[in-house]
């Protein structure tokens, strides 16, 4: 006698999106296929494509859901009060990212090659390219943005694959060090302990990636702000 399997055909866009993000917590973005989404519902493939769309619309509303729980610290200005604030801007836009995108691996590489999902929040993405124009970026603008975000989002996805593949951060950066204790010199101690908190209990080594990140990013920034200036004629 056959059993004919029961689907839940109730199911809503909101719930479909909602499971797919706990997978993606759990797996990773690209961990998980539409079977093992229907199969966490407890529904057909027919009503993921229905509400939702294919697995791309699924992982498209995903990224939007991740990021919606950003909780940003912008400035409540309209207008920037002075022509370099707009680092502090995307400080305050991109420190917060971080700490989300790491607890759902995969996102991160979805931003990076597929871009922000604009379409969910185009006020801010407004507001950001407003504050590069304000700053005298003009027609580089855009180049800028795309400069600052990249830089971001591979420091995050490298971070991501490397904690897909088990122990190979701490793994790896104690063979770094190893190497660099054969190395009697200045710059190799110095560069051993850089290396060693990555290596550390799990609180320290976020510790370490977290604060290495914000470097990055005020690295780039900076840089950014003497194309500024050089642009406006004023490099120092």
């Amino acid at each position: 006698m056959t059993t004919v399997k029961k689907y839940l055909t109730g199911v809503t866009a909101e719930q479909i999106v909602e499971a797919a993000v706990e997978l993606t917590r759990r797996r990773g973005l690209y961990g998980w296929s539409i079977r093992d989404l229907v199969a966490a519902i407890g529904t057909s493939p027919s009503v993921v494509y229905h509400r939702v769309g294919g697995r791309d619309a699924v992982c498209r509303r995903v990224v939007a859901a991740v990021l919606d729980q950003v909780e940003y610290e912008l400035p409540t200005d309209d207008e920037p009060d002075s022509e370099t604030d707009w680092r502090e801007w995307f400080r305050a836009t991109l420190f917060p990212m971080r700490p989300v995108l790491v607890r759902y691996p995969g996102v991160a590489k979805w931003i990076l090659m597929h871009g922000r999902v604009v379409s969910e929040n185009v006020d801010g993405f407004d507001a950001e390219m407003d504050r590069l124009h304000s700053a005298g970026f003009g027609k580089d603008s855009a180049l800028v943005f795309a400069i600052i975000f990249n830089a971001a989002m591979t420091s995050i996805m490298m971070s991501d694959e490397r904690d897909a593949h088990e122990d190979d951060d701490p793994r790896d950066h104690a063979r770094i060090i190893a190497e660099l204790r054969t190395t009697r010199s200045r710059a190799a101690d110095e560069m051993t302990a850089f290396v060693e908190p990555f290596t550390g209990d799990q609180h320290q080594s976020r510790a370490a990636r977290d604060a290495y990140y914000r470097a990055l990013v005020d690295t780039v920034l900076d840089g950014l702000e003497q194309r500024r200036l050089r642009r406006l004629g004023r490099a120092g």
